[in-house]
Order: C-alpha cells, then structure tokens, then sequence
C-alpha cells in the first residue's frame, strides 16, 4: 500500500502548554494548513487527537478516559478501533497534502510504556514514510499547580497542589518520557521546546509552533487562549464541593458536574493556589538529577533546564477565614450561566426522552408486528401438522 503523506508530525504535549489552544488554532486554521500542504484530520477528534490514544493503549486497559468515551468493556474497545481505522482511510482519500499533523497531550499522560507508543506507530506506518515529535516542556512545578487547577475542575477530591510522587513517576519525569518516544522513533525525529514565555517565538505556543513549521504568521488567524486556570476562591469552592457533585456516577458521564464545569469558566480565570516555597523546592529537588540529565542531553547550551523564580511561592499555606466568596460563586453562577444551563439541560432531556420513547414505541410496533406473523406461522404449520397426521392415518387405515 502506498503511503498518503511524506511526513507525520505528531504534537504530544506535554499536558498545561498551551495545547488546547494550540489544538483549537490548528482547526480553525486547516484551510491555511492545507494550503501549505499540511492535513489536520477529523477522525481522531475534532480539535484534540484523543482518539488516537484509544487505539496505541492497550485494549484492556479500561480507565477513566475510555469510560468518558463511553467505551466500558474490551469489545467496545476493538470496535471504536475497527471504525477508526475505516473513517481515517475514509477521510484522507480524496485529500493531497504532504504531512500529517496530529495532537494531543494524551500522548505525554497516556501512553505510559515503549509497547503502547509501537502501536501508535504501528498503525501511522501505514500513512506515512517518516516522523517528526514535537514536546513541550513546563517547569515540574508549574506543571503540578496547572494540573491541580483542572482536576479541581474534573471533580478530584481531597488533592494536594503538589502530588507525592517519585522521581521515576512517568508523568513527570521528562528523562523518561524523552527515552520513551526516542526509543520508538529515534532521536534525530524528536524536538524538544521549553514551554515558558521567554523561550516561545513571541511568547506564543502558536507563533512557536508556526515557525516551527516554517510557515508565515501572518496568514494565519488568531484564537483566543482558553483552558485557563481558575482563582485561589474558585479552586477552594470546587475542594468543597467536589464530593457532592462528582464527574461519573456508577461509570456514566454526571451531566450536572458538566454543566458545572462549563459555567465556572465564564467569570473564574485568575491565579491560582500556590503551594509553599518549601514545598515548591522539595518538589524541584524530586527531579533535580532527571532534569539535568534533559539539558545536558537535549539542552546542552543552556545553564538550567528552567528557570523558576521560588520568591513567588508564599512562607506559609494559604488559609481562609472569610468564606463568604462561597455565596457569592454560587450566586453568580446562578444568576449568569447555571439557572439557564440547568434549564437547557432540562429541556434536551425531555427532548432525548421523548425521542427515545418514541424509539421504544417503533420497536414494540415491529416486535408486535413479528410476533403476528410468527402465530400466523404457527397456525400454518398447525395446520400442516394436522393434515399430515390425516394422511398418515388413512395411510395406515388402507385407505
């Protein structure tokens, strides 16, 4: 089979650098990509590729994110596979582009081993002749404070802002992350970038990636940032809340916890808790050695793999004694967003209701349908019965 593009360059993260919005200018600006004869695709998700990690992880590794995706059991895993595979052949047929662009961060979060990543690749063999990663890099600390942000916002309970991990952790350690895809597609294919402002062109993930593509911004349109951390008030409101309003019950998606999610980002962006600056610097020295070993490796011209100013971390935890911010997110939540999102929310379930009774009255009708004809069957083959019994009597009679 020939090979649709000369090049794949797969965009995996690392997680809080901007990826989102980096994944949002990439759709919006496909017609510009393909004018430069790079190909966005749809199939693996429409902004992030996330669907592609369904196929490199291991098929029964069922976690959290399958069970978002609705996929609860190892066959719907396969199909899903089976169905991405047809619609990518499906999509790329009648395109011309010479490289494939494809992102998500799940890469960095979720493929966790050298197998997953030769599946990955395995099936991208298929479609491409060579392959170009591309990594960016955020401070541990940084990383972990984002981090805490979003799971804040996915409904995590009872979380730190830094998380007690080890060096060898996997989703922080950047060595093994690195020595992970080199060991797949070698190191010459791997280019690694330090996601901070200082050292993005223009201070801009998307102006970097764009020159990374040696491409010209100008003809490109600019997205706004979004995916933004919330303020010290919001993160402490979600802590308590949280319990009593979690992201899946018995398996399935909470739907209120979603509308939740989404009301909260019209009016909470800001900063963020902060951890202590002790806790800042044992959580750096965690990775003292793996990130000297990333510069000298990949950073050999830089004095420090990052550069992180500890005076902005506070001497002590931060403590509320006033919580009346807690009354006044509710109140904002419900006189802007939250009072007409529970009402849309109320109304599409009606909606998804009616239409799936009527679902169930179609097929009651089919299944009385069939249930008529299977007596009028019945009757037929009664009726036989009784005319051979006849025959066969008279047979025996002589008759």
């Amino acid at each position: 089979m020939s090979k649709e593009f000369d090049e794949c360059i797969i965009h995996i993260g690392t997680e809080k650098t901007g990826t989102t919005t980096l994944q949002k200018f990439f759709r919006q600006n496909e017609l510009n990509l393909d004018k430069n004869h790079i190909f966005y695709p749809k199939t693996f998700g429409n902004d992030n590729h996330g669907k592609l990690f369904v196929f490199a992880s291991y098929s029964k590794k069922i976690d959290s994110l399958k069970l978002m995706l609705g996929l609860n059991n190892l066959q719907e895993v396969e199909i899903i596979k089976k169905k991405l595979i047809s619609s990518f052949h499906e999509e790329i047929k009648n395109q011309n582009c010479k490289k494939l662009l494809l992102s998500t961060e799940l890469f960095h979060s979720r493929l966790t081993n050298n197998e997953e990543i030769k599946f990955l690749k395995n099936f991208l063999d298929d479609f491409t002749k060579s392959y170009k990663i591309i990594v960016y890099l955020r401070s541990q600390i940084d990383l972990a404070t984002s981090k805490y942000s979003e799971l804040l916002k996915d409904g995590e309970m009872g979380i730190s802002i830094l998380p007690d991990v080890e060096e060898n952790n996997q989703y922080y350690n950047y060595e093994k992350l690195l020595a992970r895809w080199e060991k797949v597609f070698g190191r010459d294919n791997i280019n690694v970038k330090i996601f901070s402002e200082n050292n993005l062109i223009g201070g801009d993930i998307k102006k970097d990636f764009i020159n990374y593509l040696n491409l010209n911004w100008n003809d490109f349109q600019e997205v706004e940032n979004i995916n933004l951390s919330l303020n010290s008030e919001t993160q402490l409101f979600l802590l308590g809340i949280n319990p009593y309003l979690p992201a899946l019950i018995d398996g399935k998606v909470n739907l209120s916890r979603r509308i939740l999610k989404r009301s909260l980002l019209q009016n909470t962006i800001g900063k963020g808790l902060l951890p202590t600056r002790e806790e800042a610097l044992r959580f750096f020295n965690i990775f003292r050695n793996s990130n000297e070993n990333v510069r000298k490796k990949w950073f050999p011209g830089r004095e420090k793999l990052f550069d992180i100013d500890f005076n902005k971390f506070p001497n002590e935890t931060c403590t509320i004694k006033d919580h009346s911010f807690v009354f006044k997110i509710f109140a904002d939540l419900w006189s802007s967003n939250l009072q007409k999102d529970l009402i849309l929310f109320t109304h599409k379930a009606q909606k998804e209701i009616r239409l799936r009774n009527e679902e169930l009255r179609a097929r009651n009708q089919e299944i009385l349908k069939k249930n008529k004809e299977l007596r009028a069957r019945n009757q037929e083959i009664l009726k036989k019965n009784k005319e051979l019994r006849e025959r066969l009597e008279k047979k025996n009679l002589g008759i």
